[in-house]
């Protein structure tokens, strides 16, 4: 029950449950280049790092009642989500525009700040990463085991999410999710807006 490969495990599952990091890591992927794609996970993992250096320090608490944070984040997704609505709506969908070489390209600065302020703000993630590494640690448990924990949730969210950028790159799944560019930008823009809305109601 509390072995590192059983939390290896059950954290590689939950890397891909679906939420605010996933929906972002697809949106780039499909409108933008594999290298804004890549840094736009180097965002999430730094973010990711410091999730994990909070819980380990047993800060979760205070920190999830920070509602100032926890507005800021649900603000910033919604203007994502609604930028990408917009961009449907005037150029029928970002992916086929950038096919063309006529979309905004996004930087690597742009794509990491996104990445990492749309999972730093996401304040669950510290909450879930405290129980998570809490649940593992039995009595008795040696002083590095902690740590240990730690290390493998960001060499996870590093990892994992680096090959579903590189698996969403792949030339005969890009071709065929690039065919359903517009209606997927309208599911990734609704889901982004929703998630958004959804902070200022929780």
């Amino acid at each position: 029950m509390h072995s590192l490969w059983s939390f290896a495990l059950f954290m590689a599952l939950g890397q891909f449950s679906p939420g605010p990091d996933m929906l972002l890591i697809m949106k780039n992927s499909l409108n933008h280049s594999r290298r804004a794609a890549l840094f736009t996970v180097l965002g999430i993992g730094c973010g990711v790092v410091l999730h994990v250096g909070v819980a380990l320090a047993g800060l979760a608490v205070l920190v999830t009642r920070w509602p100032g944070v926890r507005m800021a984040g649900g603000a910033y997704l919604l203007y994502l989500g609604l930028r990408l609505l917009w961009s449907v709506r005037r150029a029928g969908g970002g992916v086929a525009v950038m096919e063309t070489g006529t979309a905004a390209r996004l930087g690597d600065g742009a794509a990491f700040a996104q990445g990492f302020f749309t999972n730093l703000t996401n304040l669950k993630v510290v909450a879930i990463f405290s129980s998570l590494i809490a649940a593992w640690l039995p009595a008795g448990s040696p002083p590095w085991r902690g740590p240990v924990l730690g290390g493998i949730i960001i060499g996870q969210a590093f990892g994992l999410w680096t090959l579903f950028v590189c698996l969403l790159h792949w030339e005969p799944l890009r071709v065929r999710l690039l065919a359903w560019d517009r209606g997927l930008n309208a599911i990734f823009g609704l889901l982004l807006a929703g998630v958004g809305v959804s902070v200022f109601l929780g």
